[in-house]
């Protein structure tokens, strides 16, 4: 068993003071886990590869588009997003967090 690398050990970027990439939360201490590989599966499907900095967790997550608020200014021919008014996206994710209020947020600014 491989012992987990602290956040003070993560390599740092030249010009910045945190890691690369998104931080998510650990699902199993609520730290900070920091996207190390990712690869597109889709134009709108995203895997990628995450290490908790508290407790060692490796896993895998994924992003996925749902729709668009506003569309490109470059639009890619191959992606065709459903389009929502960004009111009624405001609006569903509120209603949906208010609603979800005990699940843990995994895009929480934890430490």
């Amino acid at each position: 068993m491989t012992t987990p690398m602290p956040a003070e050990d993560l390599p740092l970027p030249a010009d910045k003071g945190t890691p690369h990439g998104l931080a998510l939360s650990c699902p199993h201490c609520g730290k900070r886990c920091y996207i190390r590989t990712s690869r597109s599966v889709t134009e709108t499907y995203r895997e990628a590869w995450a290490i908790c900095t508290g407790c060692g967790f490796k896993g895998k997550a994924h992003a996925a588009w749902d729709f668009e608020v506003s569309p490109s200014l470059l639009p890619n021919p191959r992606v065709a997003l459903p389009r929502m008014e960004y009111r009624d996206a405001v609006d569903a994710f509120v209603t949906a967090h208010l609603a979800e209020r005990d699940q843990l947020d995994m895009f929480a600014n934890t430490g």
